[in-house]
C-alpha cells in the first residue's frame, strides 16, 4: 500500500505502507512482494546450470522484478561457478536463459522463520528459460507435487489464522502445515485443521485465489473474500512442528505435495476475524485477484 503525503516544503512523496505494517503480530509471512518494514531479501535462489546462489531483494516497487538487485551468497555445499550480474534479470540470462530454483524463502515477519530447502532436487522454481514464474501476471514459486517442500528450521506452533495467494489443484497435497494448523486440498475440497480436528471446505471452481483459514477451535475457510459452507469434519492432524510450505511434513517423507504455484503465505497466531476482509482487501490490490 503506497500513501501520497506531502512534505514540509509541500512537495509530494509516496509513502510504502505494507500488509504488516497495517496488521502486524504475524507469526510468519512469506512474500514476493514486500509486506512491510523488512529490509532484507525476498528469496535466495540457486541457478541450476552452475549452481551459484544469490539473494534476491526487492526492486522499487518492492516486488520482486527483472530489476530487482542480486546478492552473491555461499551455496550450500560449496559454489561451482561464479556470477558478475548485479540484477535478476542478468543473472537469469547469464551465459544463456536459466532455470532457478528457491532456497531460502525470508520470513518478512520479523521473527526469523525463514523457510529453507537444502536439496537443490526439492526446490520449488522461480524462474525457467531465464523467466521469472509467475501467476495472474505476478511472481511466484511453483512448486513440482513430488519433492519440492519449503520448511523453518526449529519446532515452532501457532494457532490463529492463515492467509495465502495459491492455485489450487484437484489432488491431495498440502500448502501449508504445522503442528497446530493444515491448510490441505483433497479433491475438490480446502481441509483445515486444528490441533487434529480438521474440517473440509468445498472449494470454488477458481484458478488464482486466495484463502483465509481460522485454524481456531472452531475452522473456518473464506475464498476470494466468501465464506466457504463446511462439509464434513476430519481427524486427521497436521503433522509436522514446523512451519512446511509446499508439503505436509518437516522431512519430505509424506506424498502430500503441493503440485501448483504459491505466492504468498502469512501466518497470525491470533483471531484476525476483525481484520479479515481488510487483510484481504490489501492482498487483492496486489494480486487483482477478486
Amino acid at each position: 500500500m503506497y500513501l501520497a503525503l506531502k512534505n514540509a516544503l509541500g512537495k509530494s512523496f509516496i509513502l510504502f505502507r505494507g500488509l504488516l505494517n497495517e496488521f502486524s503480530g504475524a507469526s510468519a509471512a512469506y512474500s514476493l512482494r514486500r509486506l512491510g518494514s523488512y529490509n532484507g531479501p525476498a528469496v535466495r535462489i540457486r541457478r541450476a546450470s552452475d549452481s551459484v546462489e544469490v539473494n534476491v531483494a526487492f526492486n522499487g516497487a518492492n516486488v520482486v522484478g527483472t530489476d530487482s538487485p542480486i546478492t552473491n551468497t555461499t551455496e550450500q555445499g560449496g559454489e561451482s561457478g561464479s556470477t558478475t550480474a548485479t540484477t535478476l534479470g542478468a543473472f537469469l540470462t547469464e551465459g544463456g536463459n536459466q532455470d532457478a530454483t528457491v532456497h531460502t524463502w525470508y520470513d518478512q515477519s520479523g521473527n526469523g522463520k525463514d523457510a529453507t530447502q537444502d536439496a537443490s532436487e526439492s526446490q520449488p522454481k522461480i524462474a525457467e528459460a531465464g523467466i521469472i514464474k509467475t501467476q495472474g501476471g505476478k511472481p511466484c514459486l511453483d512448486f513440482d507435487g513430488v519433492n519440492d517442500g519449503l520448511v523453518t528450521s526449529d519446532s515452532y506452533t501457532t494457532t490463529g489464522w492463515g492467509f495465502a495467494v495459491y492455485d489450487p489443484t484437484s489432488n491431495t497435497e498440502a500448502l501449508v502445515s504445522n503442528s497446530n494448523n493444515l491448510a490441505l486440498t483433497v479433491g475438490s475440497q480446502m481441509r483445515v485443521g486444528s490441533s487434529g480436528n480438521n474440517e473440509d471446505f468445498t472449494l470454488p471452481n477458481l484458478n488464482q485465489q486466495i484463502g483465509s483459514f481460522n485454524f481456531g477451535s472452531t475452522a473456518e475457510c473464506f475464498i476470494n473474500g466468501v465464506a466457504i459452507s463446511k462439509d464434513a469434519d476430519e481427524t486427521s492432524p497436521a503433522n509436522s512442528s514446523k512451519i512446511s510450505i509446499g508439503f505436509r511434513d518437516g522431512d519430505l517423507t509424506p506424498s502430500l505435495f503441493w503440485s501448483s504455484t504459491i505466492s504468498e503465505v502469512i501466518l497470525y497466531p491470533t483471531d484476525q476475524s476483525a481484520n479479515r476482509a481488510d487483510i484481504e482487501s490489501n492482498i487483492d490490490d496486489y494480486y487483482d485477484i477478486i
